[in-house]
């Protein structure tokens, strides 16, 4: 069977979202090897590039690309029946992202289901069998379980192995949480009520499951309460070692 040029996704990808002026939340609802359709409440530019991060869930992976907006599908009417959004036009893909998408549209002319429709990105890795945490299941009911109303640090994570997006919560771990259900399948917490040591801790373990390396979901490094004038203590510490140049 041939391969399809593009596909409508059963399940739409979680995709996170980056231009030079915003950042936001969206979903993949088409792809092709040259882009693809992404519906969010994001406003964007015409011909904006963005920086996308894009949840696959029926390969178990996230990938990241560079786009640009084509067209868009806003107003009181959408074209095509498509949700409020955007069409992209990839612009800058890596090698690995190139693969992964090829996979999605080679799956696609396989006749054999790989995601039941209307089943949820948690309902993939999610089965009645796994044992309720830690990691706990990201579910609301896991939420009201186990996550605490108060200030702590976070990771979340695809399946039980590897932790893939760390997180701060200077209110409410439960609130900060529950804005995550649905994109990804298991959480982890710890609660902190120090502000200064909560970022720190945030920053350490962003920097230790290689965040600054680009091996986690996190577009940016942890950023410092407002008004706080602390500075990540593992950059820091870095510049400091660094030789002086002449």
């Amino acid at each position: 069977m041939p391969i399809p040029r593009r596909i409508d996704l059963t399940v739409p990808c979680p995709v996170l979202l980056k231009s030079a002026i915003n950042s936001g939340r969206g979903h993949l609802v088409n792809v092709s090897s040259d882009g693809g359709y992404v519906a969010t409440p994001m406003l964007l530019l015409p011909q904006a590039q963005v920086s996308m991060l894009i949840i696959l869930p029926e390969l178990k992976h996230s990938v990241k690309a560079e786009a640009v907006v084509t067209w868009e599908n806003r107003g009181t009417v959408q074209r095509g029946g498509l949700p409020p959004g955007y069409g992209v036009r990839f612009i800058k893909l890596p090698e690995e992202t190139a693969i992964k998408i090829r996979e999605l549209l080679e799956t696609a002319a396989d006749p054999t289901p790989t995601m039941p429709l209307g089943k949820k990105y948690s309902d993939f890795f999610l089965t009645e069998e796994v044992p309720d945490g830690p990691p706990f299941p990201l579910r609301e009911e896991s939420l009201l379980a186990h996550a605490p109303d108060a200030p702590g640090i976070f990771a979340l994570s695809y399946d039980r192995a590897q932790e893939v997006l760390v997180g701060r919560a200077d209110q409410s771990l439960r609130a900060t949480l529950a804005r995550f259900v649905g994109d990804y399948a298991y959480f982890y917490f710890e609660v902190i009520e120090d502000a200064t040591e909560r970022f720190y801790s945030q920053c350490k373990m962003f920097h230790r499951m290689g965040g600054d390396r680009g091996q986690l979901d996190n577009l940016e490094h942890p950023v410092a309460p407002v008004k706080s004038g602390l500075e990540c203590p593992v950059c820091l510490s870095s510049k400091r070692q660094s030789p002086r140049r002449a």
